[in-house]
């Protein structure tokens, strides 16, 4: 289990591996912070009744392959930030993505749809497996923080811990985490982390920590429901982009 402590606002947060009894928590963060997501704007998660709602259960998914990090206020005893972040293997003849799999089996809703395949044509644009050389990555999924807590550097620092905890797996000193009786993926071990970073504020978080950028793709080119991304994004927020770096 990984754990790291660092100061915060209101005094100390701890980085640390998502366990059991944290993973309520985790998700009110998610739900709350996803309001203000690019891509969750850009195709109108809040204006289909039950779509974030349903989001839910592909986080609950992700979760279980133990790789996942929160930030804790020591002060309060609350899971202020996560990251949600899940493993790949390389696929040979044909065969599909678990969480692919997953997705078609599970999602119905227009807009989850849309986000999932939005994230997932940037991811495709690269074969990660073919450039780095390697056979398994970890993806960072989605990082959200408490509104309450933003501008502290919190993000970066959950971004920060989730690198960390991957190297600790790929160096043996460390393990991941189950959640509950499930650890899917047990024996994937990370070379490469990436992400599709989609507000001006990730993207920062990202170069700063050294991520390779591999794509970029522009809001206003991309329609959902007769309307532009970025009519809905906004004007501060223009890109999504696919970084990667080697752990």
């Amino acid at each position: 289990m990984y754990n790291y402590v660092g100061d915060g606002p209101n005094g100390v947060i701890k980085y640390v591996s998502l366990t059991d009894d944290r993973v309520e928590e985790a998700i009110a963060v998610q739900q709350c912070s996803m309001y203000q997501e690019c891509i969750a704007l850009g195709v109108d998660m809040y204006g289909e009744t039950g779509a974030a709602k349903e989001m839910q259960i592909v986080f609950r998914e992700v979760i279980k392959d133990g790789c996942s990090v929160v930030a804790i206020d020591v002060n309060t005893d609350r899971v202020i930030a996560v990251a949600f972040n899940k493993l790949h293997m390389a696929l040979t003849n044909g065969r599909k993505d678990p969480l692919e799999i997953f997705v078609e089996n599970n999602i119905k809703y227009k807009a989850c749809l849309g986000l999932i395949n939005f994230l997932g044509n940037i991811e495709s644009s690269v074969d990660l497996f073919k450039k780095y050389d390697v056979s398994s990555t970890m993806e960072i999924f989605y990082v959200g923080t408490d509104p309450r807590y933003r501008g502290c550097s919190i993000g970066q620092r959950v971004v920060e811990a989730s690198l960390a905890l991957a190297r600790c797996i790929r160096n043996k000193k460390c393990g991941k985490t189950p959640i509950g009786k499930e650890l899917t993926n047990r024996h994937t071990i990370p070379e490469v982390a990436f992400g599709v970073f989609t507000s001006e504020y990730s993207q920062r978080i990202a170069a700063k920590l050294n991520f390779e950028w591999l794509t970029t793709v522009y809001y206003e080119q991309y329609y959902y429901e007769g309307k532009k991304f970025s009519d809905r994004i906004g004007d501060i927020h223009k890109t999504a982009r696919l970084g990667a770096i080697r752990l």
